[in-house]
């Protein structure tokens, strides 16, 4: 599994920046009133994709340079305002979409790890349960594949059976 991750990581980069050349020539191409600057957004989503959350910050970061580049280019043709207003709400945008997309899937993680829980009585090992209390190898044997044997330790065996092991 992780040879394939290893293989498809320059495709990933690959396509994640044709994509920001191809948004900023299409944000640089169209008027004003398209606000194809939003289309940074779409760019910052895609970079969730990557199990590592820098390069969804990293992705956002080269937003905003071209972003801005992109305000300066342009900023001549039309009116000063209007710019300034259309590169902010973009700038607001993409990072509002990286912050809020990077705090989900750390609560998302959390969950999961939340998930993996059992409520377990400390005194007779027993599993709470969709409101019942199951002992502990009835869960197991219920959620899984597992089956029991008997046996005893080393440890048990000698309090348990004193005589078996030779110990008076």
């Amino acid at each position: 599994m992780e040879k394939i991750s290893e293989m498809i990581r320059p495709l990933f980069v690959g396509i994640t920046v044709g994509l920001v050349v191809g948004i900023l020539v299409l944000d640089m191409m169209l008027p004003l009133d398209l606000a194809a600057g939003m289309f940074y957004v779409a760019l910052v989503m895609i970079s969730l994709w990557s199990q590592k959350r820098s390069f969804t910050l990293f992705v956002a970061a080269a937003c905003t340079a071209l972003i801005v580049m992109d305000f300066r280019y342009s900023s001549g043709e039309r009116n000063l305002q209007m710019a300034i207003a259309d590169r902010g709400l973009a700038l607001f945008a993409t990072w509002s979409t990286a912050i809020l997309a990077l705090l989900l899937t750390k609560v998302q993680e959390e969950y999961d790890i939340l998930r993996g829980l059992l409520p377990m009585c400390a005194g007779c090992k027993k599993i709470h349960d969709d409101g019942n209390w199951q002992h502990l190898e009835q869960y197991v044997r219920d959620n899984s594949d597992v089956r029991f044997s008997r046996t005893l330790c080393p440890e048990c065996r000698k309090k348990w059976t004193p005589r078996a092991v030779g110990a008076r």
